[in-house]
């Protein structure tokens, strides 16, 4: 009996618990809040603006189909799949309901197939409707390559498609040159490439090249680098009028020769779907298969992945704030008038 006195009160006891309890919870909203990082507080009026959208019908794409419908954008979707299919039909008519807009097209086309971009491309460009406001290439934001007992690919075939996707934005946005280039001046085009937290170029030297070759260190920053120089060498300023009694050359400021083309390049971080399943080759909707084994430890860790990663809603923020932030373009027009 004697040692049962010194025994604290179950009050005490009981409030010590609480104490433990709040403070678990309160790390693991804060860890669920930091991971799922800030939501954008910026608007943009969208209404009538064409957007042409890659990557298929994924829970990605389709989140930020769902974001810029909602705000009256007119949107263009590329899917390797027929737009006849039951899959795209019922896609596109579920998202034209509960957007309310009906404006949302899907148009087949395969970006690992260079004949497949061209005969869109030429689709498009001899259409009545050739507007484009913006490019959203989400293609390479899902991640590609999983790890080696979990493959249902080659190596050499996941290499292969990387370098395929990332040609694709190349020669998807030279095609559409043309329809770019007639745009007005005062309205500004960006073009948003999504890549993965895994890119190579934003990794440490001490990264694993097993998850992500290394192709896009060298080749890809030179595509883009390369096609942006064009992009800056192109005559956006409008010339200044001659006069007729003049014998003087007008010649353009180099300062207000301004492009508005503007590109941009968002990682929106780690994803459950794109990003942690295709690691652990737990994508069951793939058309390539997946492992049984991934998909099991996919399910196991998926309350942690919850506090840890990011849904699709949370990891569009970061594309849907990038591409209602003022250009350059803005700002240069702002300061000149």
């Amino acid at each position: 009996m004697d040692s049962l006195d010194h025994l604290p009160p179950s009050s005490s006891r009981s409030s010590q618990y609480t104490v433990h309890i709040v403070a678990v919870i309160a790390a693991i909203y804060a860890l669920r809040a930091y991971s799922k990082g800030r939501a954008t507080h910026r608007e943009r009026d969208l209404h009538a603006r064409t957007i042409l959208i890659t990557g298929g019908l994924t829970p990605f794409t389709l989140t930020i189909i769902h974001e810029l419908a909602t705000r009256g954008a007119h949107i263009i979707t590329l899917s390797p799949y027929s737009i006849d299919s039951l899959r795209v039909s019922l896609i596109i008519d579920a998202l034209r309901t509960t957007t309310s807009n009906e404006h949302i097209y899907a148009e087949q086309c395969d970006l690992l197939s260079p004949a497949s971009i061209q005969l869109f491309c030429k689709r498009f460009l001899t259409g009545e409707v050739k507007r484009l406001d913006a490019l959203l290439f989400t293609h390479e934001y899902p991640h590609i390559g999983s790890l080696r007992r979990l493959r249902s690919k080659s190596k050499v075939e996941e290499d292969t498609q990387r370098v395929q996707l990332s040609l694709a934005s190349f020669l998807l946005t030279t095609l559409l040159l043309p329809s770019i280039l007639t745009a007005p001046t005062e309205r500004d085009i960006p073009i948003i490439n999504v890549f993965n937290r895994f890119y190579a170029a934003a990794s440490s030297s001490s990264f694993s090249s097993t998850l992500y070759h290394p192709i896009h260190t060298a080749e890809t920053p030179a595509i883009k680098s390369i096609f942006l120089r064009i992009l800056d060498a192109l005559p956006a300023a409008h010339i200044p009028k001659t006069d007729s009694q003049s014998t003087a050359i007008p010649v353009v400021n180099p300062d207000s020769q301004k492009s508005n083309i503007v590109a941009v390049t968002v990682s929106p971080g780690i994803s459950q779907a794109d990003t942690v399943a295709r690691i652990l080759n737990a994508d069951w909707s793939s058309s390539s298969g997946y492992s049984t084994f991934g998909t099991l430890l996919y399910l196991l860790f998926l309350p942690l992945l919850q506090i840890t990663t990011k849904v699709s809603v949370a990891a569009v923020q970061y594309v849907v704030h990038a591409l209602f932030l003022p250009t350059p373009f803005k700002l240069l027009s702002r300061q000149t008038y």
